[in-house]
């Protein structure tokens, strides 16, 4: 029974610090995604301003410009929303997000006129930068490295008659394609790292916690046998105590029988 109690006390306190369900995220991933929302939030926000303070001298279409626009900013806000909710990229959710910046910036690039394809004018650059940062948070290295690549092609078909003007414009769209790549590469080395640093620390903790649970048992063993070791003791004890009484009892009746029975 003792050992049947001591094995139900270490597995009351297992459960007491048992890891917390999927649904809490530890603080880092709710701090990233925060980070994530914000800075996608900014980039859709940005094209309207340019638009509204640089003309839309760059763009073939304004109608075909803002659709694009319009198109990519409901499927940022309905990422963004379900990264809120589940404080977390789902995968899908990234492939989703992925998917569309490709077809939108391969139609934006097309609307914008020959020069313009590098600057702000291009209705989706902002927006698609954003969405290699969640692939990069949400997918393998591998897989993210594919979709930024789909995202570079996307816009360079997009703006190649930005591109075949000469060199002037193939520096500014080398630069955004160091953008749209680079960015996505840089935040998925540092999200990778912080992650790795935050598994060896909850490892390091659920080691801490297992060494006390473990001294914690050789505590209550301890405990235990201190308490047999006392029972036995006593139990010898009386033993004793009943050897002396048996002794002090039975001594005297048969030295009295020794002096009764000669004289008989």
């Amino acid at each position: 029974m003792t050992v049947t109690a001591t094995a139900a006390a270490s597995a009351v306190r297992s459960m007491s610090r048992a890891p917390p369900p999927a649904a809490e995220q530890p603080p880092l991933a709710v701090g990233l995604v925060g980070l994530l929302v914000a800075v996608r939030l900014c980039q859709v926000a940005a094209w309207p301003v340019a638009v509204l303070t640089g003309g839309t001298a760059g763009l073939h279409s304004m109608l075909g410009a803002s659709t694009v626009y319009a198109v990519q900013t409901l499927a940022v806000v309905g990422v963004l929303a379900a990264v809120w909710r589940q404080r977390a990229v789902p995968p899908m959710v990234a492939v989703l997000d992925a998917a569309v910046a490709v077809m939108a910036l391969l139609a934006g690039g097309l609307l914008t006129r020959p020069g313009a394809g590098t600057g702000f004018s291009h209705p989706a650059l902002l927006a698609a930068i954003g969405a290699g940062l969640t692939v990069a948070f949400a997918l393998s290295a591998r897989r993210a490295a594919a979709w930024c690549t789909a995202l570079a092609i996307a816009y360079l078909l997009g703006v190649h008659g930005t591109v075949s003007l000469g060199l002037v414009a193939l520096s500014g769209a080398a630069a955004n394609l160091l953008i749209l790549v680079g960015m996505p590469v840089a935040a998925g080395l540092v999200v990778r790292a912080l992650r790795h640093a935050e598994q060896r620390a909850r490892s390091a903790a659920v080691r801490a916690d297992a060494a006390e649970i473990r001294a914690a048992d050789a505590e209550a063993a301890l405990t235990e046998a201190r308490r047999r070791l006392a029972a036995h003791t006593a139990h010898v004890a009386e033993l004793a105590q009943q050897h002396r009484t048996l002794h002090d009892t039975v001594l005297p009746i048969i030295d009295g029988l020794g002096r009764v029975l000669p004289i008989m």
